[in-house]
């Protein structure tokens, strides 16, 4: 049985997309990575609470399959 999750994402022009970076959306797709990102290496180096929105065009250009413009 799934477990509840905290889900955080910085794509703040989801659709799924809530305060304080958390996804709200009910499953995730997730695919492999393709790049890393500016943002995935600030929060490398510093933790969640260094993550900054990072707003994108389309799901292909994140790893998140669950992406939907708002």
């Amino acid at each position: 049985m799934p477990s509840e999750l905290e889900v955080r994402c910085t794509v703040s022009n989801c659709y799924f997309w809530q305060l304080e970076n958390f996804c709200g959306a009910d499953q995730i797709l997730i695919t492999s990575d393709h790049e890393v990102s500016q943002a995935t290496q600030n929060m490398q180096s510093s933790g969640i609470s260094a993550m900054v929105e990072t707003p994108v065009a389309a799901s292909r250009v994140t790893c998140c399959q669950t992406f939907q413009p708002a």
